[in-house]
């Protein structure tokens, strides 16, 4: 986008990207990278990984984030699609700062990943109990609507980007965009306290603990399955491999060290995953774990066709040890022993604030020339000393170790 483009969209080029040290002087800011979004024809898109559609009437406004203008302000036909709308979003935000919210409307949107909103629910938790009055509109991706239907807190969902009308009508609004991503204080700050922080809450750890409820028709398809493969309820141990992120996902040898030991000591493990990666993992069990142990590790990829299924598995375990990913933060909500494996990540900054939970991770010294964990905050990027797309972090983690904090975890 170009300057004048920018300027009629509210935005200031020298600040759009700036990374600021404190949430106080993000606050101070004031203007997250929004936009109003005006068609100049009528169009379609796809908004998420679904391929949710999204359809423009021509002379349409809707708020969306300044990227995805970027992105959709001129069709594959070279032809403009968007300019900037009849107003400026940063006229219309009116920030919530733990404001009494008595008859009022909350509007609260988050464009990240499932533990980004898990975050968020327990600062809406507090404000529903606190005033039962008020409405909690929610906004985020249909990638994650089921993991936020069945949330009490909130009373109404849609979906990004959003209608003006709907911003309009409510009377205070909050977005979390860039509260890790553009700010210092996240790399050594738990993201629950500082989420509260945004919100003018600040409540203490014990309220900080999400809540993730299971549906009923999916815990009898997962009961069925572990019938059918012989596994009992509640005596098995749920285990996530991967993250969105390969920076962050322990290597097959890893797992091999850990599930190895699980089985050695009598323990049934389950991997679930999405069903497009069944047969990397049924490759993974075939070609990596040693065959004495393989009648006792099952893949449930295949099952797992929706995250609420997936929460359905995890409801039935009796430990979860995952990767900095969604389910290290389900679990939590689930209220599940979680051990979590932590590389080039820190873990007090996810997981501190959770009961009867522990983390692994590698000392920081020695690891490679970046000096080791902790040169990863956030994002997708790869490590840059990455032994084949892994991090060497991982290779550094103390694995008797970890399965000595499993096994505790499991007598919690």
């Amino acid at each position: 986008m170009n300057k004048k483009t920018l300027k009629k969209l509210g935005l200031e080029i020298d600040k759009i990207k700036k990374v600021y040290d404190t949430i106080d002087e993000l606050r101070e800011y004031n203007r997250p990278n929004f936009v109003i979004a005006k068609a100049a024809k009528k169009f379609r898109f796809s908004t998420d990984a679904r391929q949710t559609v999204c359809e423009f009437e021509k002379g349409t406004q809707k708020i969306m984030n300044a990227f995805m203008f970027q992105q959709l302000e001129v069709g594959p036909d070279k032809k403009t699609c968007l300019i900037p709308g009849d107003k400026k979003f940063v006229d219309l935000y009116r920030p919530y700062n733990g404001e009494p919210l008595d008859g009022k409307t909350l509007l609260v949107w988050r464009t990240g990943g499932i533990g980004d909103l898990l975050f968020i629910q327990p600062n809406l938790i507090y404000l529903k109990e606190k005033y039962p009055t008020c409405r909690i509109v929610f906004g985020c991706s249909t990638n994650y609507f089921q993991l936020i239907n069945n949330w009490t807190c909130i009373d109404e969902i849609f979906l990004l980007p959003t209608e003006l009308e709907l911003f309009e009508k409510c009377d205070y609004h909050v977005t979390f965009e860039g509260v890790i991503e553009r700010c210092k204080e996240a790399e050594n700050s738990n993201a629950y306290r500082l989420f509260s922080k945004w919100m003018g809450l600040n409540l203490p750890d014990e309220l900080l603990i999400p809540r993730q409820y299971t549906k009923s028709k999916n815990n009898d398809l997962v009961r069925k399955q572990l019938e059918d493969k012989g596994i009992n309820i509640g005596d098995y141990v749920f285990v996530q491999v991967r993250t969105s992120s390969p920076i962050r996902s322990p290597s097959a040898y890893c797992w091999k060290s850990i599930i190895e030991r699980l089985v050695k000591d009598g323990h049934t493990v389950v991997i679930a995953d999405s069903p497009r990666v069944h047969q990397n993992i049924q490759d993974f069990i075939d070609g990596i774990i040693e065959i004495e142990y393989r009648s006792k590790v099952f893949n449930f990829c295949n099952l797992s066709t929706s995250i609420d299924i997936g929460i359905s598995i995890a409801n039935y375990s009796k430990l979860m040890i995952c990767p900095d990913s969604a389910f290290v933060h389900i679990g939590a909500a689930l209220r599940k022993p979680v051990l979590g494996i932590y590389g080039p990540f820190p873990a007090k900054i996810r997981m501190e604030t959770y009961l009867n939970c522990d983390w692994i991770e590698p000392e920081p010294s020695g690891i490679c020339e970046y000096g080791g964990r902790y040169c990863c905050i956030h994002g997708h990027k790869p490590c840059p000393a990455n032994i084949n797309g892994v991090s060497p972090c991982m290779e550094h983690i103390d694995y008797d170790k970890a399965f000595e904090k499993a096994k505790r975890l499991m007598k919690c």
